[in-house]
């Protein structure tokens, strides 16, 4: 029996946005590719697998030794729970490795009706911290999928400390706010980040106030693309379990470059060899896309430099500049090669994109020109003196891809042929990592010619449109034997399909029942105010039951108020006996807080009775609720858990629609501002805890909450 390479090494985990997405990763040397399926999933708008793709696609990963992780990673409502739980069935049923989800109540239900079935958390559930990795680990969760604001060194305590698989984010887009703490989309565009719809607010086009006096303006949230391949090596040195390349809504060309070159690269290491892209291989990087690219704050970048205003798509690759214009004739310098039919952008007051279907060079038409060239391209429209012209796609490099992606990728494997005077014949097969033996009696003494150990190989080898080829055959037989050519290709394919049989391994599926037992819960009727300074107490005209605070200065003026726990954990900040809300999950484990926020992004039963087993006793619900999604809730928790739960609402302020650890205060120097998009709606921007909180410009004004079916209400002045 041939042995594999027992050595743990770091995941490299994949997007597949549709089956060439999944080919494309295989093919480019993917240990796991995550996806997702009709619903539930954080891409709503990518191609995506219906049930049959799905099978589909996870026996074809498994085929090839790669994992399939699918994300069910949105927040579910009452009503979508029975369709959401079946799925995940589906899912445990045909052997999917792992699902990647968000919701608590989720979770919880997921995890308690089918404990086999290995749940990550989301990077959607905001953790950021070791708590936060330490109350995921108590939930039953199996992998952590980091905040992409986690520095390095937060992570290498982790890793130390804690017994949990970690997921790092290295290449891809970046969202300006914490994953999963976003609610611009939501409150402004009517379509939820939460549930997989978001309008990308953060890519607009906004104008920068300091009160009246314009500071900037400019794509001033579009976050430039995470790019860590000068660094991969300290994420491997930490012994990270995974890396993930995000992408579901990219090309197949895309993943196949990006993979590849991340495999380069992790193979390198474990080779002990240099860990460098050559200077085209990084363009290819840039090529497949780019909004510029930053080391992310896991290595620290700085406010100045993780954004890119300039321009919110793809920025390509500079190519030349343009040093004449006549009329339609557009003379460039080059800096870089061309070749005909790739796209080019050139960059003046308004940009001009187009493909090269006609070059010139020396008054000659030509198929490409070279660095230090001078070339003449043709545009219709009006082309500027002076103006960058950058690459966009390149005709040559999506060949190349094209090419690799037409070919049938090959396991190599080793066989054994062994043939008896008895007639047994037994092969063996090994992939290194599966060991297979089928014997069958097929073998004679020969009456004639005897079979030879080259016909033997001929006819084993031909493996023909299956996943294998032959590393090495070796023959062991007695002599003058005879083998009916039919038999010996039955031998062969009933090897091939008990090697498959292996390869589609199948996981243990159980199923078990929700524990749906509670205490009595203590049902309150109270009115709380969130103030932020002494000018707040002198807004509010209602009787008031608690303050909540939300800053330990205005605390210890207050003493009696409850806390509310920074949104980004600062370790060791505050002592752990005040009363506090918790407003992450962190929060929950740290300080075992009796009441929580919004943030927790509390949208169906199960959230709730999952908070009040574990000692919440007043649980705010999310803002994306509405009236009767609300009213549904508390009708369905009482059937199903034969009590009511107590609830909390905020039914008045400026929602904190963005949270992020990019601070655009501090990086034009400013105490407060205001942002304006193009629709001139005005958004109130303020500094928390170093952190940049952008408020909703709409006023949460809800007048008929008594009608909710809620008990507790809230008013928040913060974002006044």
């Amino acid at each position: 029996m041939f042995l594999g390479d027992t050595m743990k090494r770091t995941e490299l985990l994949a997007p597949a946005g549709d089956f060439e997405c999944l080919k494309a990763a295989i093919w480019a040397g993917a240990d796991a590719v995550y996806l997702g399926g009709a619903s539930f999933g954080a891409r709503k708008f990518a191609t995506n697998f219906n049930d049959d793709e799905m099978i589909e696609a996870i026996n074809y990963a498994h085929l090839y030794g790669v994992k399939v992780y699918v994300t069910l990673n949105t927040l579910i409502y009452d009503e979508e729970v029975t369709a959401f739980l079946a799925y995940a069935k589906f899912l445990h049923q045909n052997n999917v490795d792992a699902v990647i989800m968000q919701d608590l109540g989720m979770i919880d239900l997921v995890h308690q009706t089918f404990p086999n079935l290995e749940i990550h958390a989301s990077t959607q559930m905001h953790i950021h911290s070791i708590d936060g990795v330490r109350f995921a680990k108590d939930l039953g969760v199996k992998r952590v999928v980091m905040a992409r604001e986690v520095e390095v060194e937060t992570l290498k305590k982790i890793k130390q400390e804690i017994d949990m698989p970690l997921e790092v984010f290295i290449h891809g887009a970046l969202c300006v706010s914490y994953s999963g703490q976003c609610l611009m989309s939501s409150l402004i565009g009517g379509r939820s980040g939460n549930r997989g719809a978001c309008t990308q607010c953060c890519r607009m086009f906004y104008t920068l106030f300091d009160e009246d006096k314009k500071i900037d303006d400019g794509y001033l949230l579009s976050m430039k693309d995470l790019n860590v391949s000068f660094y991969l090596k300290q994420l491997l040195d930490l012994n990270i379990d995974s890396l993930k390349i995000e992408g579901r809504m990219k090309s197949a060309s895309y993943v196949y470059i990006i993979v590849s070159l991340y495999r380069k690269l992790i193979d390198a290491y474990y080779n002990n060899e240099k860990m460098i892209l050559t200077d085209d291989e990084y363009k290819e990087v840039m090529l497949a896309f780019n909004r510029q690219f930053t080391s992310g704050f896991v290595f620290s970048e700085t406010n100045a430099n993780i954004v890119s205003s300039f321009r919110p798509n793809h920025q390509g690759l500079e190519i030349g500049k343009v040093i004449a214009v006549d009329k339609n004739k557009v003379q460039i310098k080059l800096v870089d090669n061309i070749h005909r039919f790739d796209g080019i952008r050139i960059i003046g007051k308004k940009d001009i994109g187009f493909n090269l279907n006609i070059i010139y060079k020396d008054n000659k038409q030509v198929d490409s020109a070279k660095k230090g060239d001078i070339v003449t391209v043709l545009s219709n429209a009006n082309v500027e003196k002076n103006s960058i012209v950058v690459k966009t796609t390149d005709y040559l490099l999506n060949k190349k891809v094209e090419s690799k992606l037409k070919e049938n990728k090959k396991i190599p494997i080793d066989g054994k042929i062994t043939l008896k005077k008895t007639g047994i014949v037994t092969l063996a097969l090994n992939d290194q990592n599966n060991y297979i033996e089928v014997s069958k009696k097929i073998a004679e003494l020969a009456k004639n010619a005897p079979m030879s150990k080259e016909q033997i190989v001929k006819q084993i080898t031909k493996l023909g449109d299956t996943i294998y080829t032959f590393n090495k055959l070796e023959v062991e037989m007695s002599n003058n034997l005879f083998i009916n050519i039919k038999a010996l290709n039955e031998l062969r394919r009933e090897a091939i399909s008990a090697l498959n049989n292996k390869r589609l391994y199948k996981l243990t599926y159980t199923e078990s029942t929700y524990d749906s037992q509670i205490d009595s819960i203590n049902i309150t009727h109270e009115v709380s105010a969130l103030i932020s300074n002494e000018e707040d107490l002198k807004k509010i005209t209602i009787p008031i039951d608690y303050y909540i605070v939300d800053n330990l200065e205005l605390l210890k003026q207050l003493p009696d108020s409850i806390y509310k726990l920074p949104r980004v954990f600062v370790e060791n900040q505050i002592a752990t006996d005040i009363q506090t809300l918790a407003t992450e999950l962190g929060n929950l484990y740290k300080y075992k807080s009796k009441l929580t926020d919004f943030s927790l992004n509390v949208t169906n039963s199960y959230s709730v009775f999952f908070l009040h087993k574990l000692g919440v006793e007043k649980v705010t619900l999310s803002y994306e609720l509405n009236e009767n999604q609300t009213k549904n809730m508390v009708e369905t928790f009482y059937n199903r858990y034969g009590v009511y739960p107590n609830l909390e609402i905020i039914i008045y302020g400026h929602e904190e629609a963005m949270i992020s650890k990019y601070n655009i205060l501090k990086k034009y120097h400013l105490k407060k501002a205001i942002l304006e998009n193009n629709q001139k709606m005005r958004f109130l921007v303020k500094q928390k805890n170093d952190n940049m909180v952008i408020y909703n410009n709409k006023l949460r004004d809800i007048n008929n909450y008594k009608h909710w079916g809620v008990t507790n209400f809230r008013i928040n002045l913060d974002g006044e």
